[in-house]
């Protein structure tokens, strides 16, 4: 790739190195440079804000919304028809420690992700020849095409000690990359994903977020909702492959996440990591 440069002025900052970006980034620094309106891409319109002194006064960030989607719970050995007439985004928030016997911050709940059409006694039920399947998001209990991933959430945290995961799921029916603002005819979400969070140093005392904000690590999956492993992929090539940033999760299922403690920049650059492996 051939190297770009382009300045106007005392515009840019000196001495600034950037942390990798997508390509895409390039039309914001140009857009910003050239006083040019806003316009609809895939990449963070306040990135470039980094490299330069004068930043665009709009861009702040706006209030937002209340959440639009009701999560629902489950006790562990109860699940009934009735509570489930549509489509429902889930999203599951799990601290795993191997100092920490009970790994779920909402213990004894299952979290549906399909439509059932009937009860059922068995929080695991899983039938192939009926819609009438519950599956826990946790990585204690693996299903399918999250298995490789639970296995591999499983073992991180052996090694790492500690890990913040985010798991749920998201409807994207065109296949855009954008959530779908329509009802789904389908009670399938279209995607799981799955949000790590790690600290290179030392956890706060206080909460599940690192002393220092900068030692934040983060890698993030987004799966296709299928049954196996269609491309027969080992498990490390499998889980690279399903890689996505933060910022894709959120235009995917709609959701803004607001990480604990964390300023707004470093968010910023944690929701525009791109992985190249995984830990």
């Amino acid at each position: 790739m051939h190297t770009i440069m382009f300045a106007q002025g005392p515009s840019l900052k000196q001495n600034v190195v950037l942390p990798p970006f997508q390509l895409v980034e390039y039309m914001n620094l140009w857009r910003k440079l050239l006083k040019l309106p806003q316009m609809e891409t895939d990449g963070e319109p306040a990135f470039m804000d980094l490299a330069l002194d004068t930043q665009d006064s709009y861009l702040t960030r706006q209030t937002i919304p209340s959440i639009l989607y009701e999560i629902i719970l489950l006790p562990r050995y109860y699940c009934n028809a009735r509570f489930f007439s549509g489509t429902y985004t889930v999203t599951l928030l799990e601290v795993y420690s191997n100092n920490d016997n009970e790994q779920l911050l909402t213990p004894n709940c299952n979290y549906n992700l399909l439509k059932p059409k009937a009860k059922c006694d068995r929080p695991d039920l899983s039938t192939e020849d009926t819609e009438v399947q519950f599956r826990s998001l946790s990585a204690v209990r693996g299903r399918e095409i999250l298995k490789p991933l639970n296995d591999y959430t499983a073992k991180i945290v052996t090694k790492l000690g500690k890990v913040v995961s985010i798991t749920g799921t998201a409807y994207d029916d065109d296949y855009d990359g954008k959530h779908s603002t329509t009802p789904s005819k389908s009670p399938y979400p279209t995607h799981l994903y799955r949000i790590l969070l790690t600290c290179e140093n030392e956890w706060s005392e206080e909460g599940a977020y690192c002393t220092n904000a900068t030692d934040t690590k983060v890698l993030s999956f987004v799966f296709p909702h299928m049954n196996g492993n269609t491309n027969c992929l080992n498990r490390k090539d499998l889980l690279l492959q399903y890689t996505a940033t933060v910022r894709q999760i959120e235009t995917l299922t709609g959701i803004y996440f607001n990480f604990t403690k964390i300023p707004e920049m470093e968010q910023l650059l944690l929701k525009m990591h791109i992985s190249t492996k995984i830990w």
